[in-house]
């Protein structure tokens, strides 16, 4: 439980600083208990990562975690009840689809982690706050960003990355989302012709400085 609380508040901060304690401590967690704390699970795999001593993470490897274990949980994420548990396991099985080249099932994953956290009235996994229980503002919405702008659906694409940039948060207590966001809407904004826009996005972006662990 502490784990998981810990993972929301300091998302990549947390398996990158403590990774060694984070693993030595879920080493002792069987499998399949680990696979029903998403949370935890996906911090492990982060810290597994940056653990590496070469500190080049393989591409294949991301892929592969987000393929086997999004297909697992994209039949049951929305069993959970903690919404940070539904905002992870929903997430990474919409990642896992897409990765698999599904891009349409990827965004009717997403959706249903959308309406199953609205099912759980849950403002905060939704925008950012002083203090965020169970959620990681931004990130599905930068998600779903990424899906419709591979589906070829730029208008889509161009609103789940303002949604994105919007609820990572002000500065200086934004996160990567918001990253993520600018650099879709910059991308977009230049595939559109528009380069005085994305160069906007970009310095928008770069005026709310580093991002808060």
């Amino acid at each position: 439980g502490e784990i998981a609380r810990l993972s929301d508040e300091f998302w990549y901060h947390l398996p990158d600083r403590y990774g060694p304690e984070l693993l030595d401590r879920v080493a002792r967690t069987p499998a399949a208990e680990l696979e029903r704390r998403p949370r935890v699970l996906y911090a492990s795999r982060l810290a597994a990562e940056f653990s590496d001593d070469s500190r080049d993470p393989t591409l294949r490897r991301v892929i592969d975690f987000h393929r086997a274990v999004g297909a697992r949980y994209a039949s049951r994420f929305e069993a959970f009840t903690d919404p940070g548990d539904v905002l992870i396991a929903g997430t990474t099985a919409s990642i896992g689809a897409r990765l698999a080249g599904d891009l349409d099932e990827a965004e009717r994953i997403a959706a249903r982690v959308q309406a199953r956290l609205d099912e759980l009235d849950v403002a905060e996994a939704a925008s950012w706050h002083a203090t965020i229980a169970g959620g990681r503002p931004g990130w599905l919405a930068n998600q779903r960003s990424l899906t419709k702008m591979l589906a070829g659906d730029y208008d889509g694409a161009i609103r789940h990355a303002t949604a994105a940039f919007v609820q990572a948060g002000p500065a200086p207590h934004h996160n990567w989302s918001a990253s993520g966001g600018a650099a879709h809407l910059a991308l977009l904004a230049a595939i559109r012709g528009h380069r005085a826009l994305a160069e906007g996005w970009l310095d928008r972006l770069f005026e709310k400085g580093p991002v808060h662990p």
